[in-house]
Order: structure tokens, then C-alpha cells, then sequence
């Protein structure tokens, strides 16, 4: 699998620590958002490392698809499915879809964010405020409440 360090590129640490152990993960499913770049696509490159088969979402297919291919390229499984998680019907598809393409859905990474600058934000910004709580929060919220209620 390739390194999680090239091009100063590295895991989150908590991801980090969680694996220090190389705990293996095969026959498991991680579905990771917003995994087509950054921090999203680190991690699942991770966990398809340790053997676990990833659902790549990110809102640009072309991206996922590129992390999915890293993925594939170094001998892992790995699909890619374009999402907008701040749609609650397109997140009841997804998680469905994920449960049934690989047999199951063992870990959600929720990695899909930003962040506002506090002047871009602004005090009275109540459009941008909205939006960062839909996605940071609420979009991570609804995958867990649809996954749980799925067990």
C-alpha cells in the first residue's frame, strides 16, 4: 500500500495511534467521506492497508475515483461513489449501498469538513453558519443515525 507520509501527507494521529498495533482489519468494510483528497483519502488508504475493503465518498467522483484506483493499484479493494452528505436521502443511499456491495459496513470514517476563517464566518453570517453546522456536524450525525438504525 503506499506510505501515509509521502509528500508530508500523514494520517491524522488518532487514526495513527488506533493502528500503531497493525491490528489487521482484514474482511472488515470502511466507508471514509470526503476521501478523494486530504486527511479522507490518507485514511483510507490507511485502512486498505491493514487490509480493510473502503467505500471512497467525496462529493468530486473524479477525485474519489483517483483514491480508489491508489488503492486498487496497490492491491486493495476499493469502490468510489459520489455523495453530497448534506443530503439526508443521499446519505440513506449510500449507506445502504456500502452495506450491500462489500457484505457489510464495519467503520464509518467521518471525515468530510471545513472550516470558515472568523472573518469569513462572520457574527451575523447566519447562511455560512448553517452550512458549516450542516456538514461538520449534522451530515455526520445522520451517517451514524443511518448506519446504527441499519444493525
Amino acid at each position: 500500500m503506499p506510505e501515509t507520509d509521502k509528500e508530508n501527507h500523514q494520517a491524522p494521529t488518532s487514526v495513527t495511534l488506533m493502528t500503531m498495533g497493525k491490528q489487521r482489519l482484514d474482511g472488515k468494510v470502511a466507508m471514509v467521506t470526503h476521501a478523494g483528497q486530504g486527511c479522507g483519502k490518507e485514511q483510507a488508504i490507511l485502512l486498505a492497508s491493514l487490509g480493510a475493503s473502503i467505500i471512497v465518498t467525496d462529493a468530486d467522483i473524479a477525485q474519489a475515483e483517483q483514491t480508489a484506483e491508489d488503492i486498487r493499484h496497490a492491491g486493495g479493494k476499493a469502490i468510489a461513489v459520489a455523495v453530497d452528505i448534506t443530503v439526508k436521502s443521499q446519505i440513506e443511499m449510500l449507506v445502504k449501498y456500502a452495506s450491500g456491495i462489500f457484505g457489510g459496513l464495519d467503520i464509518v470514517v467521518n471525515s468530510a469538513g471545513f472550516v470558515y476563517s472568523v472573518s469569513e464566518l462572520g457574527i451575523r453570517d447566519a447562511d455560512n453558519l448553517e452550512k458549516l453546522l450542516t456538514e461538520n456536524i449534522n451530515a455526520a450525525l445522520s451517517i451514524n443515525q443511518t448506519r446504527v438504525s441499519g444493525w
